[in-house]
């Protein structure tokens, strides 16, 4: 869910079209790929980038699910180690889309059977960094171009997700660049307003 304008309702969007797909038996999966993290927010206050109140989450969900937390929770913690194992250590194995999803965790949202998410945090700029260095041919960040997707691919082949929506945020980013690239459909919501117009001209463009 995409448009290069603020306020149109992209969030709400991603989360109610969410709702009312499980609602019709899809199993779905929404991934909060914005900085602002409103759709993580929204979801579970309690989320954080206060690491005190992270660890706790991590605990919390350890308890529910009888085990060690998941390495993996947001959507920077499944990239973090890729980008800083290249950028400090030359000889470093960039992980396969199937390696790392084998530790990332969904959640599930509130008490929803077939609703779950990965949340956002703010730290995810850097990958956008590293997936706009790829797109310009720099030849230490070409394996960014499609990480963000063919991951997500791989954690909804193993979890047997039907769906997976994105939140984007309203910018140009390598990121958003990324995703729109290798998603399927993409949906913007927009106002009765030139800006909205200007921005749905812009990306058609």
């Amino acid at each position: 869910v995409y448009i290069q304008k603020g306020g149109v309702g992209k969030t709400t969007a991603v989360y109610n079209i969410g709702y009312e797909l499980s609602k019709f038996g899809f199993k779905v999966l929404i991934v909060d790929s914005d900085a602002q993290r409103n759709l993580t927010t929204q979801i579970n206050p309690s989320h954080s980038i206060n690491k005190e109140l992270a660890e706790k989450f991590k605990k919390d969900l350890a308890d529910k699910k009888d085990k060690e937390p998941p390495v993996y929770i947001s959507v920077d913690d499944i990239f973090r180690d890729s980008i800083y194992g290249v950028r400090g250590n030359a000889n470093y194995i960039v992980p396969t889309p199937a390696s790392v999803s084998d530790n990332v965790e969904p959640m599930k949202v509130h008490d929803y059977e077939s609703l779950f998410y990965i949340p956002g945090s703010i730290k995810i700029e850097r990958l956008s960094e590293a997936i706009t260095l790829g797109i310009a041919g720099i030849s230490s960040s070409t394996v960014y171009v499609s990480m963000v997707t063919d991951v997500i691919n791989s954690v909804c082949e193993k979890n047997e997700f039907d769906i997976v929506l994105y939140d984007l945020n309203p910018s140009i980013s390598g990121l958003n660049k990324s995703i729109i690239m290798n998603t399927d459909y993409l949906i913007m919501p927009f106002k009765a307003d030139l800006g909205s117009l200007d921005a749905v001209v812009n990306l058609c463009s």
